[in-house]
Protein backbone atom coordinates (compact mmCIF):
# COMPACT_ATOMS: atom_id res chain seq x y z
CA UNK A 1 0.00 0.00 0.00
CA UNK A 2 3.25 2.36 0.72
CA UNK A 3 4.46 1.95 -2.70
CA UNK A 4 1.15 1.89 -4.15
CA UNK A 5 0.81 5.22 -2.53
CA UNK A 6 4.54 6.82 -3.67
CA UNK A 7 3.91 5.37 -7.54
CA UNK A 8 0.42 7.15 -7.29
CA UNK A 9 2.01 10.68 -6.95
CA UNK A 10 4.78 9.80 -9.50
CA UNK A 11 1.88 8.62 -12.23
CA UNK A 12 -0.95 10.67 -11.15
CA UNK A 13 1.32 14.05 -11.18
CA UNK A 14 2.50 13.60 -14.40
CA UNK A 15 -0.89 12.41 -15.63
CA UNK A 16 -2.97 15.71 -14.74
CA UNK A 17 0.10 17.64 -16.18
CA UNK A 18 -0.47 15.72 -19.65
CA UNK A 19 -4.24 16.21 -19.42
CA UNK A 20 -3.79 20.08 -19.33
CA UNK A 21 -1.27 19.95 -22.27
CA UNK A 22 -3.66 18.36 -24.88
CA UNK A 23 -5.95 21.79 -25.87
CA UNK A 24 -2.14 23.32 -26.14
CA UNK A 25 -1.50 20.01 -29.10
CA UNK A 26 -4.77 21.08 -30.57
CA UNK A 27 -5.05 24.69 -30.63
CA UNK A 28 -1.37 25.02 -31.83
CA UNK A 29 -0.73 21.82 -33.98
CA UNK A 30 -2.65 20.73 -36.79
CA UNK A 31 -4.30 17.49 -36.69
CA UNK A 32 -2.25 16.24 -39.45
CA UNK A 33 0.94 17.40 -37.46
CA UNK A 34 -0.08 16.00 -34.16
CA UNK A 35 -0.66 12.58 -35.68
CA UNK A 36 2.51 12.44 -37.67
CA UNK A 37 4.24 13.28 -34.12
CA UNK A 38 2.14 10.84 -32.43
CA UNK A 39 3.46 8.26 -35.23
CA UNK A 40 6.55 9.05 -34.46
CA UNK A 41 6.35 7.85 -31.04
CA UNK A 42 4.11 5.03 -32.09
CA UNK A 43 7.30 3.80 -34.14
CA UNK A 44 9.67 4.53 -30.88
CA UNK A 45 7.28 2.40 -28.84
CA UNK A 46 7.82 -0.44 -31.42
CA UNK A 47 11.25 -0.27 -31.35
CA UNK A 48 12.42 0.26 -27.88
CA UNK A 49 11.52 -3.23 -26.24
CA UNK A 50 13.67 -4.87 -29.63
CA UNK A 51 16.77 -2.81 -29.65
CA UNK A 52 16.91 -2.87 -25.81
CA UNK A 53 16.12 -6.39 -25.68
CA UNK A 54 13.71 -5.10 -22.45
CA UNK A 55 16.65 -5.39 -20.66
CA UNK A 56 14.83 -3.00 -18.20
CA UNK A 57 13.02 -6.10 -17.21
CA UNK A 58 16.00 -8.14 -16.20
CA UNK A 59 16.65 -5.48 -14.00
CA UNK A 60 14.28 -5.88 -11.97
CA UNK A 61 14.12 -9.45 -11.50
CA UNK A 62 17.32 -10.56 -11.54
CA UNK A 63 18.49 -7.22 -9.21
CA UNK A 64 16.31 -8.31 -6.46
CA UNK A 65 18.01 -11.70 -6.02
CA UNK A 66 19.61 -11.99 -2.67
CA UNK A 67 22.77 -13.53 -4.42
CA UNK A 68 23.51 -10.46 -7.21
CA UNK A 69 24.89 -7.23 -6.78
CA UNK A 70 22.47 -4.39 -7.66
CA UNK A 71 25.87 -2.49 -9.33
CA UNK A 72 26.02 -5.09 -11.28
CA UNK A 73 22.96 -5.22 -13.18
CA UNK A 74 23.07 -1.69 -13.66
CA UNK A 75 26.89 -1.88 -15.45
CA UNK A 76 25.36 -4.91 -17.81
CA UNK A 77 22.01 -2.71 -18.80
CA UNK A 78 24.09 0.12 -19.36
CA UNK A 79 26.47 -2.11 -21.90
CA UNK A 80 23.28 -3.66 -23.84
CA UNK A 81 22.47 0.57 -23.94
CA UNK A 82 25.04 1.30 -25.57
CA UNK A 83 25.28 -1.75 -27.92
CA UNK A 84 21.34 -0.29 -28.73
CA UNK A 85 22.26 3.29 -29.45
CA UNK A 86 25.33 1.88 -31.98
CA UNK A 87 22.69 0.05 -34.04
CA UNK A 88 20.69 3.36 -34.09
CA UNK A 89 23.19 5.29 -35.18
CA UNK A 90 24.16 2.71 -38.06
CA UNK A 91 20.43 2.25 -39.13
CA UNK A 92 19.39 5.82 -38.77
CA UNK A 93 20.12 6.16 -42.19
CA UNK A 94 17.65 3.67 -43.39
CA UNK A 95 14.39 5.49 -42.68
CA UNK A 96 15.53 7.59 -45.71
CA UNK A 97 13.41 4.81 -47.28
CA UNK A 98 10.27 5.66 -45.15
CA UNK A 99 8.83 8.94 -46.68
CA UNK A 100 6.66 9.50 -43.71
CA UNK A 101 9.48 9.39 -41.09
CA UNK A 102 12.21 10.59 -43.13
CA UNK A 103 12.68 13.72 -42.29
CA UNK A 104 12.39 12.95 -38.73
CA UNK A 105 14.81 10.16 -38.43
CA UNK A 106 17.20 11.93 -36.09
CA UNK A 107 14.18 12.60 -33.96
CA UNK A 108 13.29 9.05 -33.70
CA UNK A 109 16.41 7.92 -32.83
CA UNK A 110 17.22 9.99 -30.00
CA UNK A 111 13.64 9.76 -28.45
CA UNK A 112 14.01 5.82 -28.92
CA UNK A 113 17.71 5.71 -26.83
CA UNK A 114 16.48 8.17 -24.20
CA UNK A 115 13.63 6.05 -23.83
CA UNK A 116 15.58 3.01 -23.28
CA UNK A 117 17.90 5.00 -20.85
CA UNK A 118 15.37 6.14 -18.66
CA UNK A 119 13.61 3.09 -18.56
CA UNK A 120 16.80 1.11 -17.32
CA UNK A 121 17.20 4.21 -14.96
CA UNK A 122 13.73 4.20 -13.43
CA UNK A 123 13.78 0.13 -12.92
CA UNK A 124 16.94 0.05 -11.34
CA UNK A 125 15.54 3.28 -8.63
CA UNK A 126 12.99 0.56 -7.79
CA UNK A 127 15.60 -1.96 -6.69
CA UNK A 128 17.69 0.36 -4.89
CA UNK A 129 14.20 1.07 -3.42
CA UNK A 130 13.96 4.72 -4.12
CA UNK A 131 10.81 4.96 -5.18
CA UNK A 132 10.05 8.54 -3.84
CA UNK A 133 12.94 9.55 -6.34
CA UNK A 134 11.16 7.49 -9.06
CA UNK A 135 7.70 9.33 -8.48
CA UNK A 136 9.95 12.87 -8.12
CA UNK A 137 11.42 12.69 -11.12
CA UNK A 138 8.31 11.24 -13.22
CA UNK A 139 6.74 14.49 -12.38
CA UNK A 140 9.58 16.58 -13.23
CA UNK A 141 10.05 15.29 -16.54
CA UNK A 142 6.40 16.21 -17.28
CA UNK A 143 6.64 19.21 -16.01
CA UNK A 144 9.78 20.11 -18.19
CA UNK A 145 7.54 18.89 -20.81
CA UNK A 146 5.15 21.16 -20.14
CA UNK A 147 7.51 24.27 -20.01
CA UNK A 148 9.36 23.02 -23.40
CA UNK A 149 6.03 22.31 -25.04
CA UNK A 150 5.19 26.13 -24.48
CA UNK A 151 8.62 27.28 -25.69
CA UNK A 152 9.33 25.58 -28.48
CA UNK A 153 5.38 25.32 -29.81
CA UNK A 154 3.44 28.44 -28.58
CA UNK A 155 6.49 31.36 -28.53
CA UNK A 156 8.83 29.29 -31.64
CA UNK A 157 5.94 28.18 -33.38
CA UNK A 158 8.08 24.79 -34.21
CA UNK A 159 5.45 22.76 -34.91
CA UNK A 160 6.55 19.13 -35.13
CA UNK A 161 9.93 19.71 -34.12
CA UNK A 162 9.66 21.86 -31.01
CA UNK A 163 6.99 18.91 -30.07
CA UNK A 164 9.35 16.24 -30.41
CA UNK A 165 11.94 18.53 -28.97
CA UNK A 166 10.21 19.28 -26.02
CA UNK A 167 10.00 15.37 -25.79
CA UNK A 168 13.81 14.19 -26.33
CA UNK A 169 14.88 17.16 -24.20
CA UNK A 170 12.66 16.66 -20.78
CA UNK A 171 13.90 12.62 -21.26
CA UNK A 172 17.40 13.86 -21.25
CA UNK A 173 16.83 15.81 -18.40
CA UNK A 174 14.90 12.86 -16.75
CA UNK A 175 17.61 10.59 -17.63
CA UNK A 176 20.59 13.23 -16.08
CA UNK A 177 18.31 13.95 -12.93
CA UNK A 178 18.39 10.34 -12.05
CA UNK A 179 22.12 9.80 -12.74
CA UNK A 180 22.97 12.75 -10.44
CA UNK A 181 20.08 12.13 -7.30
CA UNK A 182 20.34 8.48 -7.62
CA UNK A 183 24.37 8.54 -7.41
CA UNK A 184 24.57 5.96 -10.14
CA UNK A 185 28.32 7.17 -10.14
CA UNK A 186 28.94 6.07 -7.16
CA UNK A 187 27.04 2.52 -7.86
CA UNK A 188 28.75 2.27 -11.31
CA UNK A 189 32.27 2.71 -9.33
CA UNK A 190 31.22 0.12 -6.64
CA UNK A 191 29.97 -2.68 -9.58
CA UNK A 192 31.72 -4.18 -12.07
CA UNK A 193 30.39 -6.40 -15.44
CA UNK A 194 29.63 -10.28 -15.27
CA UNK A 195 29.05 -12.09 -18.33
CA UNK A 196 26.71 -14.34 -16.06
CA UNK A 197 24.44 -11.50 -14.85
CA UNK A 198 23.94 -10.29 -18.10
CA UNK A 199 23.42 -13.74 -19.45
CA UNK A 200 20.64 -13.76 -16.76
CA UNK A 201 19.16 -10.84 -17.41
CA UNK A 202 18.92 -11.51 -20.94
CA UNK A 203 17.61 -14.99 -20.47
CA UNK A 204 14.68 -13.10 -18.50
CA UNK A 205 14.35 -9.84 -20.82
CA UNK A 206 14.18 -11.00 -24.32
CA UNK A 207 10.90 -13.58 -24.40
CA UNK A 208 9.67 -9.87 -23.24
CA UNK A 209 10.39 -8.85 -26.60
CA UNK A 210 7.63 -10.48 -27.80
CA UNK A 211 5.55 -9.52 -25.29
CA UNK A 212 5.84 -6.00 -25.44
CA UNK A 213 5.42 -5.97 -29.22
CA UNK A 214 2.16 -8.24 -28.75
CA UNK A 215 0.81 -5.57 -26.17
CA UNK A 216 1.44 -2.66 -28.77
CA UNK A 217 -0.29 -5.16 -31.37
CA UNK A 218 -3.42 -5.29 -28.46
CA UNK A 219 -3.64 -1.54 -28.10
CA UNK A 220 -2.91 -0.50 -31.76
CA UNK A 221 -5.04 -2.92 -33.93
CA UNK A 222 -8.53 -2.59 -33.05
CA UNK A 223 -8.35 1.78 -33.92
CA UNK A 224 -5.77 0.91 -37.49
CA UNK A 225 -8.25 -1.55 -38.21
CA UNK A 226 -11.12 0.50 -37.42
CA UNK A 227 -9.49 3.26 -39.48
CA UNK A 228 -9.09 0.82 -42.28
CA UNK A 229 -12.55 -1.39 -42.33
CA UNK A 230 -14.72 1.36 -41.22
CA UNK A 231 -14.73 5.51 -41.42
CA UNK A 232 -13.00 8.46 -39.60
CA UNK A 233 -16.13 9.55 -37.14
CA UNK A 234 -16.66 5.93 -35.97
CA UNK A 235 -12.49 5.83 -35.29
CA UNK A 236 -13.30 8.70 -33.56
CA UNK A 237 -15.84 7.77 -31.81
CA UNK A 238 -13.81 4.54 -30.27
CA UNK A 239 -10.65 6.71 -29.53
CA UNK A 240 -12.96 9.25 -27.46
CA UNK A 241 -14.71 5.94 -25.76
CA UNK A 242 -11.54 4.69 -24.68
CA UNK A 243 -10.49 7.63 -22.51
CA UNK A 244 -12.22 6.78 -19.31
CA UNK A 245 -11.21 3.11 -19.23
CA UNK A 246 -7.47 4.36 -19.84
CA UNK A 247 -7.79 6.22 -16.45
CA UNK A 248 -8.57 2.67 -14.96
CA UNK A 249 -5.59 1.49 -16.30
CA UNK A 250 -3.40 4.34 -14.76
CA UNK A 251 -5.00 2.61 -11.01
CA UNK A 252 -3.61 -1.15 -12.63
CA UNK A 253 0.16 0.75 -13.87
CA UNK A 254 0.20 2.31 -10.46
CA UNK A 255 -0.26 -1.41 -8.68
CA UNK A 256 1.78 -3.48 -11.26
CA UNK A 257 4.59 -1.07 -10.23
CA UNK A 258 4.69 -1.95 -6.58
CA UNK A 259 2.91 -5.26 -6.61
CA UNK A 260 5.91 -6.30 -8.65
CA UNK A 261 8.25 -5.17 -6.03
CA UNK A 262 6.55 -6.92 -3.52
CA UNK A 263 5.89 -10.29 -4.97
CA UNK A 264 9.70 -10.29 -6.49
CA UNK A 265 10.72 -9.41 -2.52
CA UNK A 266 7.95 -11.93 -0.75
CA UNK A 267 9.33 -14.72 -3.25
CA UNK A 268 13.29 -14.01 -2.41
CA UNK A 269 11.93 -14.34 1.06
CA UNK A 270 9.21 -16.69 3.33
CA UNK A 271 6.93 -16.99 -0.10
CA UNK A 272 4.04 -16.77 1.54
CA UNK A 273 1.08 -18.01 -0.25
CA UNK A 274 -1.31 -16.80 2.09
CA UNK A 275 0.12 -12.99 1.49
CA UNK A 276 -0.72 -13.35 -2.46
CA UNK A 277 -4.14 -14.95 -1.79
CA UNK A 278 -5.13 -12.01 0.69
CA UNK A 279 -3.54 -9.51 -1.89
CA UNK A 280 -5.99 -10.87 -4.96
CA UNK A 281 -8.92 -10.79 -2.79
CA UNK A 282 -8.54 -7.47 -2.19
CA UNK A 283 -6.80 -6.25 -5.47
CA UNK A 284 -9.74 -7.78 -7.34
CA UNK A 285 -12.56 -6.58 -4.92
CA UNK A 286 -11.19 -3.15 -5.23
CA UNK A 287 -11.29 -2.97 -8.98
CA UNK A 288 -14.79 -4.23 -9.56
CA UNK A 289 -16.02 -2.20 -6.99
CA UNK A 290 -14.31 0.90 -8.59
CA UNK A 291 -15.64 -0.50 -12.26
CA UNK A 292 -19.03 -0.99 -11.11
CA UNK A 293 -19.46 3.20 -9.68
CA UNK A 294 -17.80 4.20 -12.94
CA UNK A 295 -20.24 2.44 -15.07
CA UNK A 296 -23.14 3.89 -13.64
CA UNK A 297 -21.77 7.55 -13.88
CA UNK A 298 -20.97 6.42 -17.48
CA UNK A 299 -23.89 8.13 -19.24
CA UNK A 300 -24.35 11.91 -17.40
CA UNK A 301 -20.27 11.97 -17.15
CA UNK A 302 -19.78 11.41 -21.49
CA UNK A 303 -22.47 13.81 -22.21
CA UNK A 304 -21.00 16.47 -20.36
CA UNK A 305 -17.14 15.70 -21.15
CA UNK A 306 -17.65 15.37 -24.83
CA UNK A 307 -18.81 17.61 -27.81
CA UNK A 308 -22.08 17.00 -29.15
CA UNK A 309 -21.31 15.14 -32.28
CA UNK A 310 -19.27 12.33 -29.47
CA UNK A 311 -21.91 11.85 -26.86
CA UNK A 312 -23.03 8.28 -28.95
CA UNK A 313 -19.78 6.89 -27.60
CA UNK A 314 -21.14 6.53 -23.94
CA UNK A 315 -22.71 3.41 -25.08
CA UNK A 316 -19.24 1.98 -26.09
CA UNK A 317 -17.19 2.49 -22.27
CA UNK A 318 -19.33 0.35 -20.06
CA UNK A 319 -17.63 -3.05 -21.80
CA UNK A 320 -14.11 -1.16 -22.38
CA UNK A 321 -14.31 -1.13 -18.72
CA UNK A 322 -14.95 -4.88 -18.58
CA UNK A 323 -11.68 -5.60 -20.35
CA UNK A 324 -9.91 -3.01 -18.01
CA UNK A 325 -11.23 -5.67 -15.21
CA UNK A 326 -9.84 -8.74 -17.18
CA UNK A 327 -6.52 -6.60 -18.04
CA UNK A 328 -6.26 -5.97 -14.33
CA UNK A 329 -6.31 -9.58 -13.47
CA UNK A 330 -4.06 -10.58 -16.09
CA UNK A 331 -1.53 -6.93 -14.50
CA UNK A 332 -1.90 -9.67 -11.04
CA UNK A 333 -0.76 -12.23 -12.43
CA UNK A 334 1.90 -11.05 -14.90
CA UNK A 335 4.06 -9.46 -11.53
CA UNK A 336 4.19 -13.05 -10.13
CA UNK A 337 5.32 -14.84 -13.73
CA UNK A 338 8.02 -11.92 -13.35
CA UNK A 339 8.62 -13.30 -9.83
CA UNK A 340 8.70 -17.13 -10.54
CA UNK A 341 11.07 -16.18 -13.66
CA UNK A 342 8.35 -17.78 -16.44
CA UNK A 343 8.76 -14.63 -18.90
CA UNK A 344 8.28 -17.17 -21.68
CA UNK A 345 4.89 -17.96 -20.62
CA UNK A 346 3.80 -14.29 -20.22
CA UNK A 347 5.40 -13.65 -23.74
CA UNK A 348 3.26 -16.75 -25.01
CA UNK A 349 0.00 -15.65 -22.78
CA UNK A 350 0.18 -12.13 -23.98
CA UNK A 351 0.88 -13.19 -28.04
CA UNK A 352 -2.27 -15.55 -27.38
CA UNK A 353 -3.98 -12.37 -26.49
CA UNK A 354 -3.06 -10.36 -29.24
CA UNK A 355 -3.69 -13.20 -31.92
CA UNK A 356 -7.37 -13.38 -30.86
CA UNK A 357 -7.78 -9.43 -30.62
CA UNK A 358 -6.43 -9.72 -34.53
CA UNK A 359 -8.62 -12.40 -35.58
CA UNK A 360 -12.27 -11.66 -33.75
CA UNK A 361 -11.00 -7.85 -34.91
CA UNK A 362 -11.05 -8.79 -38.04
CA UNK A 363 -14.24 -11.03 -38.20
CA UNK A 364 -16.20 -8.95 -36.05
CA UNK A 365 -16.23 -5.30 -37.10
CA UNK A 366 -17.12 -6.48 -40.81
CA UNK A 367 -20.16 -7.63 -39.04
CA UNK A 368 -20.85 -5.22 -36.90
CA UNK A 369 -18.20 -2.20 -36.79
CA UNK A 370 -17.39 -0.45 -33.65
CA UNK A 371 -18.93 -3.69 -31.73
CA UNK A 372 -16.96 -6.03 -32.85
CA UNK A 373 -13.77 -4.12 -31.96
CA UNK A 374 -15.36 -3.96 -28.40
CA UNK A 375 -15.92 -8.04 -28.52
CA UNK A 376 -11.98 -8.05 -29.85
CA UNK A 377 -10.42 -6.43 -26.84
CA UNK A 378 -12.68 -7.72 -23.97
CA UNK A 379 -12.21 -11.05 -25.39
CA UNK A 380 -8.00 -10.41 -25.87
CA UNK A 381 -7.68 -9.51 -21.96
CA UNK A 382 -10.17 -12.12 -20.78
CA UNK A 383 -7.79 -14.93 -22.83
CA UNK A 384 -4.34 -13.43 -21.35
CA UNK A 385 -6.34 -13.62 -17.70
CA UNK A 386 -7.03 -17.22 -17.80
CA UNK A 387 -4.03 -18.23 -19.24
CA UNK A 388 -1.78 -16.29 -16.60
CA UNK A 389 -4.17 -17.79 -14.17
CA UNK A 390 -3.27 -21.24 -14.66
CA UNK A 391 -0.08 -20.90 -15.72
CA UNK A 392 0.58 -19.40 -11.73
CA UNK A 393 -1.45 -21.85 -10.24
CA UNK A 394 0.57 -24.75 -11.67
CA UNK A 395 3.56 -22.69 -9.73
CA UNK A 396 1.95 -21.29 -6.32
CA UNK A 397 -0.69 -22.78 -4.89
CA UNK A 398 -2.70 -19.67 -4.03
CA UNK A 399 -6.25 -19.86 -2.46
CA UNK A 400 -9.01 -17.76 -5.10
CA UNK A 401 -12.62 -18.09 -3.46
CA UNK A 402 -13.96 -19.05 -7.33
CA UNK A 403 -17.57 -18.66 -6.45
CA UNK A 404 -17.10 -15.21 -4.99
CA UNK A 405 -14.64 -13.58 -7.99
CA UNK A 406 -17.26 -15.13 -10.26
CA UNK A 407 -20.24 -13.58 -8.59
CA UNK A 408 -18.62 -10.42 -8.94
CA UNK A 409 -17.62 -10.61 -12.59
CA UNK A 410 -21.00 -11.74 -13.66
CA UNK A 411 -22.53 -8.71 -11.85
CA UNK A 412 -20.06 -6.08 -13.65
CA UNK A 413 -20.86 -7.97 -16.76
CA UNK A 414 -24.84 -7.32 -16.24
CA UNK A 415 -24.41 -4.07 -15.13
CA UNK A 416 -22.17 -3.28 -18.40
CA UNK A 417 -24.97 -5.35 -20.46
CA UNK A 418 -27.78 -3.07 -18.98
CA UNK A 419 -26.63 0.14 -18.92
CA UNK A 420 -25.07 -0.31 -22.84
CA UNK A 421 -28.31 -0.73 -23.98
CA UNK A 422 -29.43 1.86 -21.74
CA UNK A 423 -32.10 -0.43 -19.44
CA UNK A 424 -32.93 1.97 -16.72
CA UNK A 425 -28.99 2.75 -15.79
CA UNK A 426 -29.80 4.33 -12.33
CA UNK A 427 -31.48 1.14 -10.89
CA UNK A 428 -29.38 -1.29 -12.71
CA UNK A 429 -26.27 0.17 -11.06
CA UNK A 430 -27.57 0.39 -7.87
CA UNK A 431 -28.68 -3.33 -7.87
CA UNK A 432 -25.32 -3.98 -8.74
CA UNK A 433 -23.57 -2.21 -6.44
CA UNK A 434 -26.05 -3.71 -3.76
CA UNK A 435 -25.74 -7.25 -5.13
CA UNK A 436 -21.37 -6.42 -5.22
CA UNK A 437 -21.47 -4.96 -1.18
CA UNK A 438 -23.34 -8.01 0.08
CA UNK A 439 -21.45 -10.53 -2.21
CA UNK A 440 -17.77 -9.19 -0.43
CA UNK A 441 -18.73 -7.71 3.04
CA UNK A 442 -16.64 -9.59 4.56
CA UNK A 443 -13.19 -8.54 2.49
CA UNK A 444 -14.75 -4.88 2.86
CA UNK A 445 -15.06 -4.81 6.58
CA UNK A 446 -11.20 -7.12 6.77
CA UNK A 447 -9.90 -3.73 4.20
CA UNK A 448 -11.52 -1.28 6.34
CA UNK A 449 -9.64 -2.58 9.10
CA UNK A 450 -6.39 -2.59 8.11
CA UNK A 451 -6.90 0.67 6.92
CA UNK A 452 -8.10 2.34 10.42
CA UNK A 453 -5.04 -0.20 11.98
CA UNK A 454 -2.75 1.91 9.30
CA UNK A 455 -4.65 5.26 10.34
CA UNK A 456 -4.08 4.48 14.20
CA UNK A 457 0.22 3.66 13.11
CA UNK A 458 0.85 6.54 11.68
CA UNK A 459 -0.93 8.79 14.64
CA UNK A 460 0.89 7.01 16.83
CA UNK A 461 4.01 7.26 15.04
CA UNK A 462 3.38 10.70 14.72
CA UNK A 463 2.77 11.49 18.42
CA UNK A 464 5.98 9.58 19.42
CA UNK A 465 7.90 11.82 17.32
CA UNK A 466 6.76 14.73 18.17
CA UNK A 467 7.18 13.88 22.14
CA UNK A 468 10.77 12.98 21.08
CA UNK A 469 10.99 16.43 19.36
CA UNK A 470 10.05 17.51 22.85
CA UNK A 471 12.20 15.45 25.15
CA UNK A 472 15.25 16.50 23.09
Amino acid sequence: MKDTMIFALGNFGSKIILFFLVPLYTNYLTASEYGLAEFIFTMSQLLYPILSLCIFEGIIRIGMKNTVREENTLICAYSVWVVSCIILLLTTRLWDYYLAVAEWKCFLSLYTALHILCEIELNYLKIKEKNKLFAISCIIQTACLALLNIIFIIYQHLGVKGYLLANILSMLFEAIFIFISGHFLSDIKQGHFEMGILKNMLAYSTPLIINNIAWWVIHSSDKIMIEAMLTEPELGLYTVATKIPSLINVFINIFSQSWGITSIKEMESTNDTEFYSKVFITYSTLVIGCSILVIGLTKPFMLVYVGSGFTSAWQYVPWLIVSAVFSSIAAYFASLMGALQISKKTMETTLSGAIANIVLNYVFIKMMGIWGAIIGTVFAYLVIAILRCFEVLKQIKIEIPVFQVTINFVIVILQALCVSLNIHICITSIIALILFLINNRQNLSQLKGIIRVEISSFHRNKKQLKNSGHSH
